[in-house]
């Protein structure tokens, strides 16, 4: 009897080790079709993040800077070779290649994950999103296997000198509060409900620390405290993994970071744990 129960216990383990194994090396495909706001949440510290937690990832950025969705349907129609096209394989090593269409780039891979996103001048405004639902049906026609995201950005510095932040009063509160709400009404509307909640990650930040700023030129994400929330919030949402257990901070080695702190690593988990928890699923 004693035999067949230690028998038991070595296949029970045998399958619980192979379970395991096989959740921490399973490879995520991820395709983000953006801009540098993409850039700046997935092309610094996420593949790292990735590796560090043993969950390896196949990472993809479409950049042109300042892309609307607007330009993003017109390079699907036209089938426009006009995107830097960056990848992180599942170790971590690097490409880029210019001049690609997103023709291209969808059938690469089996993609996970494809999140779009719209420019950030115009994120707070509702009839900017008039051409999202054709993205969406392209997007779920060349890739069924993929879930759709939306990757909801962030609010303008309080001092910001972009062009677009007299759109909303030069006002923070009120273009975090804008984004928000165009976010909430329009993705639904194309049966998009799963999003990647960075400006809700950034305002709780913000409203935590008393820096109403980390960005580094106004609006793009500041090199080390900025980018690292990001990348934690699209860590969690991707894998479902409690952003608060990230070990790896940036520690400067990377030109495109600068270090951060203990404490301002800590600060950035924890908020990108509660907006995900929080406001990563929209209701129909």
């Amino acid at each position: 009897m004693k035999r067949i129960v230690l028998a038991f216990f070595v296949a029970l383990m045998a399958v619980t080790t192979a379970s395991a194994t096989t959740f921490c090396t399973a490879v995520i495909r991820v395709l983000a079709i953006g801009n540098s706001f993409s850039e700046d949440a997935v092309e610094q510290n996420l593949h790292l993040i990735a590796g560090d937690r043993n969950t390896p990832m196949v990472i993809a950025n479409m950049y042109i800077g300042g892309c609307s969705l607007d330009r993003h349907l017109k390079n699907i129609r036209e089938d426009i070779h006009d995107y830097r096209y960056t990848k992180f394989d599942a170790e971590g090593n690097k490409q880029i290649r210019q001049r690609v269409a997103l023709s291209e780039v969808i059938a690469e891979e089996a993609w996970d994950y494809i999140s779009i996103q719209q420019a950030s001048g115009i994120s707070g405004q509702a009839a900017s999103y008039a051409n999202l639902g054709e993205i969406a049906a392209w997007i779920h026609a060349n890739a069924p296997q993929a879930k759709l995201l939306f990757h909801q950005t962030w609010a303008y510095s309080k001092t910001s000198t972009h062009r677009d932040f007299p759109k909303y009063d030069c006002d923070q509160d009120k273009m975090h509060k804008a984004i928000c709400a165009a976010v909430a009404q329009e993705c639904p509307k194309v049966g998009i409900t799963d999003i990647i909640p960075v400006g809700q990650a950034m305002d709780l930040l913000r409203r935590k620390t008393g820096d109403y700023d980390l960005t580094r030129d106004g609006y793009h994400l500041s090199k080390g405290v900025g980018r690292y929330l990001a990348a934690c919030v699209w860590y969690q949402v991707l894998t479902g993994r409690d952003a608060r257990k990230i070990k790896y901070r940036p520690d400067g080695s990377d030109p495109r970071t600068e270090a951060i702190s203990d404490k301002q690593a800590r600060e950035a988990r924890k908020a990108a744990y509660s907006a995900v928890r929080k406001y990563a699923r929209l209701a129909l």
